[in-house]
């Protein structure tokens, strides 16, 4: 009934209601993996100290527990289950089986910085009928980036006191993807928080991989994607500097969020002049390039920050990269209801925000482009370009994050000041 009203009273209604659909998706899988009932969601929202969001969170659970009844009423009467499910019966399976039925001498846990709740009681329960198996994990915590999801990281940096057994910590610091100034650029950026592991990263690659900023300096009519005549630009850079080899490098698009598309490409044709949309889909989205006075045309992969983890390429194009509610770090909190089913988040300011800039920053083997509106710069690219100034930008010497930007008085003389208002800088030069 929800769902019929928003879709015949709201402006982009099956936009809501694909929306909320997600979102109680979202809501369901977290529920299931933190072995959270309705009742106990409920009395937590119930302790949500904010009125405001204490009321809205409940009028949320009004709407959501309906949906979760009947959605658990119909897996039941079709014997289905989701992967939540699977896991929860698996880890009660284990429990009820002899150990005698184990014999694993070792186990191998890979991406350790991702295990939810649930992943961590089935290992757990498995680890609980072979006592004399040796457990081996891998995991980076500069690269924890789905607490949304439900990964709870401090099952990693407290791994021996959750696992009851003596651990012999290794750190990884040698990379073979990328080479200087990637290597120091990102080291430095990632460690501003004093929580994550500290370890100094240190490259076999002896070729360089330069990290290059490129601002929307122009004003771009309304008609055209945001950044698409940066990134052209930057295409034609390539071509001029590669030729006919441009065609066999592995170039790839990223971005915070999957709607960045559009920055590319105008939403109502799927194109724009030089760029095709020619898949459109979660795994795989891909672009078609024309570049100018060329015949063949480049073919290029776009996707999230998210999604990159784990990805390399020889060249990397971050989009968007600005600050704001739709930018990086987004401003953008978790619903209210996730929030207290998550794990507790990271003290440090923009936290997973960073981890996920530093996953985007690392993808490539020969060269990564940030591109940024010059009025907006997010505070991410001013730590990771320290050559940000140039004949067309100067940094704010206040803040640091900002540009200088031409102003002009009542009066016609002009005067300077700082791109980061917002920010709350308020540095000007006559």
């Amino acid at each position: 009934t929800f769902l019929n009203l928003i879709t015949h009273t709201r402006a982009n209604p099956h936009a809501d209601a694909e929306a909320l659909e997600q979102l109680f998706i979202s809501i369901q899988s977290l529920q299931k993996s933190e072995h959270v009932s309705l009742s106990e969601l409920r009395h937590r929202l119930e302790d949500i100290p904010s009125q405001t969001t204490r009321t809205q969170s409940l009028d949320f659970y009004n709407l959501y527990a309906p949906v979760a009844k009947q959605y658990a009423k119909y897996l039941e009467c079709h014997r289905f289950y989701d992967f939540a499910d699977m896991l929860n019966l698996a880890t009660d399976l284990v429990q009820q089986m002899p150990n005698h039925s184990f014999n694993y001498q070792y186990i191998l846990v890979d991406e350790a910085q991702d295990l939810s709740t649930s992943k961590y009681l089935l290992l757990k329960a498995i680890l609980a009928k072979c006592a004399k198996a040796k457990l081996f994990a891998v995991g980076d915590d500069w690269q924890s980036i789905y607490r949304f999801a439900g990964s709870n990281l401090r099952v990693l940096e407290d791994f021996e006191r959750i696992f009851g057994r003596t651990t012999y910590r290794g750190l990884i610091e040698l990379t073979y993807r990328f080479g200087q100034p990637t290597v120091k650029i990102s080291n430095r950026f990632i460690q501003q928080n004093p929580h994550q592991s500290r370890k100094k990263v240190i490259s076999h690659v002896k070729r360089r991989t330069p990290i290059t900023t490129k601002l929307n300096l122009h004003k771009q009519p309304r008609h055209i994607p945001q950044d698409y005549q940066t990134v052209d630009a930057i295409l034609q850079i390539l071509h001029a500097k590669y030729g006919e080899e441009i065609f066999v490098k592995k170039i790839q698009i990223i971005s915070r969020y999957n709607r960045d598309i559009f920055r590319l490409i105008r939403e109502e044709t799927g194109k724009y002049r030089h760029a095709k949309l020619i898949n459109l889909s979660e795994s795989n989205t891909e672009l078609e390039w024309h570049l100018s006075n060329v015949t063949h045309k480049l073919r290029i992969p776009f996707c999230s920050m998210h999604r990159a983890k784990g990805i390399t390429r020889d060249i990397i194009i971050i989009i968007n990269a600005n600050s704001g509610d739709h930018g990086i770090p987004t401003t953008r909190g978790n619903h209210p209801v996730a929030e207290v089913l998550l794990a507790g988040s990271d003290a440090y300011p923009h936290a997973e925000e960073r981890r996920l800039w530093y996953v985007a920053i690392t993808r490539a083997k020969e060269q990564t482009f940030i591109v940024a509106d010059a009025t907006r710069i997010s505070p991410f690219v001013f730590e990771t370009s320290p050559h940000l100034n140039g004949a067309n930008v100067k940094v704010c010497p206040k803040c640091h994050r900002g540009i200088m930007q031409e102003r002009h008085r009542r009066d016609g003389k002009i005067y300077y000041s700082c791109s980061n208002y917002t920010g709350g800088c308020r540095y000007a030069t006559q």
